[in-house]
Protein backbone atom coordinates (compact mmCIF):
# COMPACT_ATOMS: atom_id res chain seq x y z
CA UNK A 1 0.00 0.00 0.00
CA UNK A 2 1.87 2.98 -0.98
CA UNK A 3 -0.20 5.78 -0.13
CA UNK A 4 -0.59 6.82 3.50
CA UNK A 5 -3.15 8.41 5.90
CA UNK A 6 -1.48 11.10 7.52
CA UNK A 7 -3.36 13.80 9.76
CA UNK A 8 -1.72 16.72 11.18
CA UNK A 9 -5.27 17.64 13.10
CA UNK A 10 -8.42 16.46 14.05
CA UNK A 11 -10.87 19.56 14.14
CA UNK A 12 -14.12 18.95 16.41
CA UNK A 13 -16.24 21.80 14.38
CA UNK A 14 -18.74 22.68 17.16
CA UNK A 15 -21.60 25.61 16.43
CA UNK A 16 -24.91 26.40 18.70
CA UNK A 17 -26.75 22.94 16.79
CA UNK A 18 -23.70 20.22 16.45
CA UNK A 19 -22.34 20.81 20.92
CA UNK A 20 -23.65 17.16 21.29
CA UNK A 21 -21.55 15.87 23.99
CA UNK A 22 -20.54 12.91 22.19
CA UNK A 23 -18.76 14.43 20.26
CA UNK A 24 -15.48 15.37 21.59
CA UNK A 25 -14.92 12.17 23.42
CA UNK A 26 -14.83 10.62 20.30
CA UNK A 27 -12.91 13.31 18.62
CA UNK A 28 -9.70 13.03 21.21
CA UNK A 29 -10.45 9.12 20.53
CA UNK A 30 -9.72 9.54 17.02
CA UNK A 31 -7.15 11.75 17.55
CA UNK A 32 -5.01 9.18 19.65
CA UNK A 33 -5.55 6.57 17.40
CA UNK A 34 -4.20 8.87 14.51
CA UNK A 35 -1.51 10.28 16.47
CA UNK A 36 -2.85 13.25 15.63
CA UNK A 37 -3.73 17.00 17.65
CA UNK A 38 -7.10 17.99 18.28
CA UNK A 39 -8.09 21.24 17.65
CA UNK A 40 -12.00 22.72 18.91
CA UNK A 41 -13.31 25.23 16.41
CA UNK A 42 -16.51 26.77 17.97
CA UNK A 43 -18.01 28.64 15.42
CA UNK A 44 -20.66 31.55 16.01
CA UNK A 45 -22.58 31.95 13.65
CA UNK A 46 -23.51 35.28 12.38
CA UNK A 47 -26.59 34.71 10.18
CA UNK A 48 -27.82 33.05 13.47
CA UNK A 49 -27.01 35.88 15.44
CA UNK A 50 -28.92 38.30 12.53
CA UNK A 51 -31.57 36.22 12.28
CA UNK A 52 -32.05 37.76 16.50
CA UNK A 53 -32.26 40.76 15.82
CA UNK A 54 -35.10 40.44 12.94
CA UNK A 55 -38.73 41.91 14.12
CA UNK A 56 -39.67 38.88 12.11
CA UNK A 57 -37.60 36.35 14.75
CA UNK A 58 -39.70 38.31 17.44
CA UNK A 59 -41.61 35.13 18.10
CA UNK A 60 -41.90 31.73 16.91
CA UNK A 61 -44.13 29.09 17.02
CA UNK A 62 -43.18 25.52 18.21
CA UNK A 63 -46.98 24.28 18.31
CA UNK A 64 -49.69 26.28 20.46
CA UNK A 65 -48.90 28.41 22.09
CA UNK A 66 -46.14 30.87 20.72
CA UNK A 67 -43.23 31.11 22.67
CA UNK A 68 -41.30 34.76 22.79
CA UNK A 69 -37.92 34.21 21.07
CA UNK A 70 -34.99 34.77 23.37
CA UNK A 71 -32.81 38.04 22.85
CA UNK A 72 -29.80 39.12 21.69
CA UNK A 73 -28.32 38.76 24.68
CA UNK A 74 -30.16 35.64 26.10
CA UNK A 75 -28.34 33.92 22.92
CA UNK A 76 -25.13 35.42 23.16
CA UNK A 77 -24.79 34.07 26.54
CA UNK A 78 -25.86 30.92 25.87
CA UNK A 79 -23.11 30.58 22.42
CA UNK A 80 -20.90 31.49 25.43
CA UNK A 81 -21.79 28.70 27.87
CA UNK A 82 -21.60 26.16 25.20
CA UNK A 83 -18.24 27.19 24.10
CA UNK A 84 -16.84 27.18 27.77
CA UNK A 85 -18.17 23.62 28.26
CA UNK A 86 -17.29 22.39 24.99
CA UNK A 87 -14.04 23.30 25.86
CA UNK A 88 -13.52 22.16 29.14
CA UNK A 89 -15.04 18.99 27.70
CA UNK A 90 -12.13 18.69 24.93
CA UNK A 91 -9.73 19.56 28.11
CA UNK A 92 -10.91 16.26 29.92
CA UNK A 93 -10.62 14.21 26.89
CA UNK A 94 -7.49 15.51 25.72
CA UNK A 95 -6.02 14.44 28.89
CA UNK A 96 -7.48 11.69 28.93
CA UNK A 97 -6.63 10.28 25.83
CA UNK A 98 -2.96 11.91 25.62
CA UNK A 99 -3.14 13.79 22.80
CA UNK A 100 -2.15 17.71 22.40
CA UNK A 101 -4.85 19.97 22.12
CA UNK A 102 -6.32 23.66 21.63
CA UNK A 103 -9.48 25.34 21.10
CA UNK A 104 -10.81 28.58 19.49
CA UNK A 105 -14.07 30.43 19.24
CA UNK A 106 -14.62 32.42 16.38
CA UNK A 107 -17.86 34.41 14.91
CA UNK A 108 -18.22 34.37 11.02
CA UNK A 109 -20.12 31.83 8.45
CA UNK A 110 -19.49 28.48 9.21
CA UNK A 111 -18.83 27.35 5.63
CA UNK A 112 -16.37 30.33 5.07
CA UNK A 113 -14.15 30.10 8.31
CA UNK A 114 -14.22 26.60 7.60
CA UNK A 115 -12.44 26.81 4.47
CA UNK A 116 -11.09 29.32 5.87
CA UNK A 117 -9.31 27.61 8.92
CA UNK A 118 -8.92 24.03 7.84
CA UNK A 119 -5.58 22.86 6.41
CA UNK A 120 -5.55 19.64 3.68
CA UNK A 121 -4.10 17.00 6.22
CA UNK A 122 -6.96 17.95 8.93
CA UNK A 123 -9.98 15.67 9.38
CA UNK A 124 -12.84 17.72 10.37
CA UNK A 125 -15.50 15.84 12.65
CA UNK A 126 -19.26 17.06 13.50
CA UNK A 127 -22.00 15.76 15.36
CA UNK A 128 -25.57 15.66 15.47
CA UNK A 129 -28.17 19.05 16.14
CA UNK A 130 -29.22 20.21 19.68
CA UNK A 131 -31.17 23.19 20.27
CA UNK A 132 -29.89 26.47 21.54
CA UNK A 133 -32.03 28.43 24.44
CA UNK A 134 -34.82 25.67 24.03
CA UNK A 135 -35.50 25.88 20.85
CA UNK A 136 -34.77 22.69 18.83
CA UNK A 137 -32.66 23.46 15.62
CA UNK A 138 -32.29 21.74 12.44
CA UNK A 139 -29.83 18.30 12.29
CA UNK A 140 -29.26 19.66 9.21
CA UNK A 141 -27.74 22.59 10.11
CA UNK A 142 -25.49 24.93 8.41
CA UNK A 143 -21.88 23.76 10.15
CA UNK A 144 -22.93 20.06 9.00
CA UNK A 145 -23.77 21.56 5.38
CA UNK A 146 -20.28 23.27 5.65
CA UNK A 147 -18.37 20.19 6.65
CA UNK A 148 -19.74 18.05 3.89
CA UNK A 149 -18.74 20.45 1.45
CA UNK A 150 -14.70 20.48 2.38
CA UNK A 151 -12.36 19.14 0.12
CA UNK A 152 -10.67 17.45 2.67
CA UNK A 153 -11.33 14.58 4.80
CA UNK A 154 -14.63 14.49 7.25
CA UNK A 155 -15.93 12.19 9.84
CA UNK A 156 -19.97 12.65 10.42
CA UNK A 157 -21.18 11.23 14.46
CA UNK A 158 -24.79 10.37 15.55
CA UNK A 159 -23.26 8.83 18.79
CA UNK A 160 -20.05 8.26 20.79
CA UNK A 161 -18.39 4.71 19.56
CA UNK A 162 -15.31 2.82 19.70
CA UNK A 163 -14.25 3.84 16.17
CA UNK A 164 -12.33 0.66 16.31
CA UNK A 165 -13.95 -2.03 13.85
CA UNK A 166 -13.89 -0.07 9.93
CA UNK A 167 -16.89 -1.16 7.54
CA UNK A 168 -14.87 0.48 4.02
CA UNK A 169 -16.67 0.97 1.37
CA UNK A 170 -14.40 1.50 -2.25
CA UNK A 171 -15.46 1.29 -6.23
CA UNK A 172 -13.79 -0.43 -8.76
CA UNK A 173 -11.62 2.32 -10.38
CA UNK A 174 -11.39 4.71 -7.26
CA UNK A 175 -8.13 6.66 -7.04
CA UNK A 176 -8.69 6.59 -3.13
CA UNK A 177 -8.61 2.62 -2.69
CA UNK A 178 -5.41 3.15 -1.18
CA UNK A 179 -6.04 6.13 0.98
CA UNK A 180 -8.94 4.84 2.06
CA UNK A 181 -7.42 1.31 3.28
CA UNK A 182 -4.60 3.29 4.93
CA UNK A 183 -7.34 5.27 6.80
CA UNK A 184 -9.27 1.86 7.68
CA UNK A 185 -6.14 0.35 9.22
CA UNK A 186 -5.11 3.10 10.68
CA UNK A 187 -8.62 3.15 12.78
CA UNK A 188 -8.48 -0.39 13.69
CA UNK A 189 -5.24 0.31 14.92
CA UNK A 190 -4.84 -3.37 16.85
CA UNK A 191 -1.64 -5.83 16.17
CA UNK A 192 -4.10 -7.86 13.44
CA UNK A 193 -6.61 -5.25 12.00
CA UNK A 194 -10.02 -6.92 11.36
CA UNK A 195 -11.67 -4.56 7.99
CA UNK A 196 -15.08 -5.35 6.37
CA UNK A 197 -14.44 -4.36 2.64
CA UNK A 198 -17.23 -4.11 0.27
CA UNK A 199 -16.64 -3.09 -3.10
CA UNK A 200 -19.38 -1.96 -5.41
CA UNK A 201 -19.42 -1.35 -8.86
CA UNK A 202 -20.36 -3.95 -11.44
CA UNK A 203 -17.34 -3.48 -13.85
CA UNK A 204 -14.88 -5.47 -15.82
CA UNK A 205 -11.98 -6.32 -12.88
CA UNK A 206 -14.25 -5.97 -9.49
CA UNK A 207 -13.61 -10.00 -9.04
CA UNK A 208 -9.65 -9.38 -9.68
CA UNK A 209 -9.95 -6.20 -7.24
CA UNK A 210 -11.31 -8.10 -4.56
CA UNK A 211 -8.75 -10.62 -4.45
CA UNK A 212 -5.67 -7.87 -4.55
CA UNK A 213 -7.26 -6.49 -1.64
CA UNK A 214 -8.01 -9.45 0.12
CA UNK A 215 -4.22 -10.33 -0.49
CA UNK A 216 -2.92 -6.89 0.12
CA UNK A 217 -4.60 -6.52 3.33
CA UNK A 218 -3.45 -10.08 4.36
CA UNK A 219 0.24 -8.98 3.17
CA UNK A 220 0.33 -6.07 5.75
CA UNK A 221 -0.88 -8.45 8.95
CA UNK A 222 -4.77 -7.71 8.28
CA UNK A 223 -7.76 -9.97 8.77
CA UNK A 224 -10.95 -9.11 5.85
CA UNK A 225 -13.56 -10.47 4.55
CA UNK A 226 -14.06 -8.73 0.65
CA UNK A 227 -17.37 -8.70 -0.69
CA UNK A 228 -18.68 -6.84 -3.69
CA UNK A 229 -22.18 -5.69 -4.50
CA UNK A 230 -22.40 -4.74 -7.89
CA UNK A 231 -24.00 -1.43 -8.58
CA UNK A 232 -26.22 -0.95 -5.44
CA UNK A 233 -29.10 1.71 -4.85
CA UNK A 234 -29.01 3.61 -1.49
CA UNK A 235 -31.44 0.84 0.01
CA UNK A 236 -28.69 -2.39 -1.15
CA UNK A 237 -25.92 -0.49 0.27
CA UNK A 238 -27.76 0.50 3.78
CA UNK A 239 -28.87 -3.60 3.57
CA UNK A 240 -25.55 -4.74 2.42
CA UNK A 241 -24.09 -2.51 5.74
CA UNK A 242 -26.63 -4.62 8.53
CA UNK A 243 -24.73 -7.48 7.52
CA UNK A 244 -21.39 -6.53 7.87
CA UNK A 245 -19.68 -6.33 11.49
CA UNK A 246 -18.07 -2.63 12.64
CA UNK A 247 -19.00 0.29 14.16
CA UNK A 248 -17.30 3.03 12.31
CA UNK A 249 -18.20 3.45 8.01
CA UNK A 250 -14.86 4.32 6.35
CA UNK A 251 -16.00 5.44 2.22
CA UNK A 252 -14.14 6.69 -0.61
CA UNK A 253 -15.46 10.14 -1.70
CA UNK A 254 -15.78 9.40 -5.38
CA UNK A 255 -18.40 6.83 -4.43
CA UNK A 256 -21.60 8.03 -6.25
CA UNK A 257 -23.75 7.60 -3.53
CA UNK A 258 -21.51 9.95 -1.25
CA UNK A 259 -21.16 13.09 -3.85
CA UNK A 260 -24.65 13.55 -2.72
CA UNK A 261 -24.79 15.05 0.93
CA UNK A 262 -28.20 14.03 0.68
CA UNK A 263 -27.18 10.13 0.54
CA UNK A 264 -24.39 10.93 2.62
CA UNK A 265 -26.81 12.00 5.75
CA UNK A 266 -29.47 9.20 4.49
CA UNK A 267 -26.86 6.65 5.37
CA UNK A 268 -25.62 7.97 8.71
CA UNK A 269 -29.36 7.80 9.84
CA UNK A 270 -30.26 4.63 8.65
CA UNK A 271 -27.36 2.81 9.55
CA UNK A 272 -26.06 4.75 13.14
CA UNK A 273 -23.25 4.20 11.84
CA UNK A 274 -20.69 7.49 11.99
CA UNK A 275 -19.34 8.27 8.30
CA UNK A 276 -15.81 9.00 7.29
CA UNK A 277 -15.57 10.13 4.05
CA UNK A 278 -11.78 10.30 2.51
CA UNK A 279 -10.57 12.58 0.38
CA UNK A 280 -7.07 12.99 -1.05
Amino acid sequence: MSEPFSIGRVIAALDAACHDGDLLPAAADLAARLEAEIEGLFIEDENLLRLWTSPAARHVTLGPPAREVPSVEEIEAELRALAAQAEAALAAAAAQHGVPWSFRVVRGRPRAELHERTKTRDLVVVGRGRSLAGIPLQVGSALQDAVRELPHSTLHLLRQTPLARPIVVLRAGSRLIDRTLAAALRLAGRPTPELDVLLIDDVAGTARLQSEIASRLKSLGARARVRVAASPTLDDLTRALATADGDILVAAADIPLFRDRDDASTILERTGLPVMIVRG
